[in-house]
């Protein structure tokens, strides 16, 4: 991997983590469509959708504060 400055990494951070969000959101919309068509109500699916939903709401923390970083640096600049 090659040498970035920490601008192009943060840059890389918010990129990767936006990604990651879409993803979640996917994940989350595909285990309510799966739930919702088989009538699955069992205690697993809806821990794992409970699982997801934190995974999701911690990588938009992550996003939210990535982008504060940003906005930070900016105004110091």
């Amino acid at each position: 991997m090659a040498d970035l400055s920490d601008e192009d990494e943060r840059q890389a951070q918010r990129i990767a983590c936006a990604h990651l969000i879409r993803g979640c959101e996917s994940a989350v919309s595909e285990l309510l469509h799966a739930m919702s068509e088989a009538d699955e109500r069992s205690p697993a699916m809806k821990r794992a959708r409970e699982i997801l939903v934190r995974v999701l709401s911690s990588w938009r923390d992550t996003l939210k504060t990535l982008k504060t970083l940003k906005a930070a640096e900016e105004v110091a600049s």
